[in-house]
């Protein structure tokens, strides 16, 4: 995702990412726990690849966390920790 291809979906594969760091995983095992292929986080968090809202959930789903999701906005996040 460079800067003029950004999406809404932005702020989440951040916070997915900043996730999985902050609990020491490694992506690429976030990934494959989801159902993804092994370098699809990695894909994401470089902008090369924007993920769908159904792998966006699964990957979040690993690391314990969701989105609140209305057809106009993608953009909450919540931690049920």
């Amino acid at each position: 995702m460079s800067p003029q291809h950004s999406t809404a979906l932005d702020p989440l594969v951040h916070r997915l990412v900043g996730e999985i760091e902050e609990r020491g995983l490694a992506r690429e095992q976030v990934s494959l726990d989801a159902g993804l292929g092994k370098d699809t986080i990695g894909s994401w968090a470089r902008g090369q690849r924007t993920p769908n809202i159904g792998n966006l959930r699964a990957a979040l789903q690993v690391v314990g966390c969701a989105i609140d999701c209305t057809p106009l906005d993608c953009t909450s996040f919540r931690n049920p920790r």
